[in-house]
């Protein structure tokens, strides 16, 4: 509504993402905001580095040394998407890079900020995977650990560490 009454460079965008939502189905409409007690003001390259998961539009940090597909995704985001675009896997799993082309064009059509236009993102993103790394959710999460035999957190808490070392190499130290 208002945005059109602030100047272009001033304009906001809303956003929630799909899980966030309730629908309903027979009539198409939104019936319910959940998580509403959430929000807040960020800087744009927390939505791609913590939603958009379920579309193609999530942007991570250093996936890993194993992770070469992941790594491409953040470099066609990064840089442009290759043409033509690498196959989609069949089992529904990997890049789903159809989705992914699809998001980013919607997101420039929309003349919305994304990945390629927010300086720094990919650094920051590389923080944010060290961060993560450094206090995972896995091995700190009580209802999680509760679950969990001792050997599988020892085992989470070595791949953690390995994952540790991996990102901080990647970034010079």
């Amino acid at each position: 509504m208002f945005p059109f009454h602030l100047p272009e460079s001033n304009r906001l965008c809303f956003l929630s993402a799909p899980n966030n939502l309730l629908f309903d189905i027979s009539s198409g409409r939104i019936t319910g905001l959940i998580d509403y007690g959430f929000s807040c003001i960020l800087h744009p390259s927390y939505e791609f580095l913590r939603s958009f998961g379920c579309f193609g539009g999530k942007f991570g940090g250093w996936a890993g040394i194993e992770a070469r597909e992941e790594r491409a995704l953040k470099e066609a985001k990064l840089h442009g998407f290759p043409d033509p675009l690498p196959d989609d896997q069949q089992d529904g799993k990997g890049v789903q890079w159809k989705v992914a082309k699809a998001w980013e064009d919607a997101l420039q059509n929309a003349g919305c900020k994304r990945p390629m236009t927010i300086a720094g993102i990919d650094m920051v993103a590389d923080l944010d995977a060290l961060l993560s790394s450094i206090l995972p959710w896995r091995v700190t999460n009580s209802d999680i650990l509760r679950r969990q035999t001792d050997q599988v957190i020892q085992n989470c808490r070595n791949e953690n560490e390995k994952v540790l070392i991996e990102i901080l190499e990647h970034i010079g130290f």
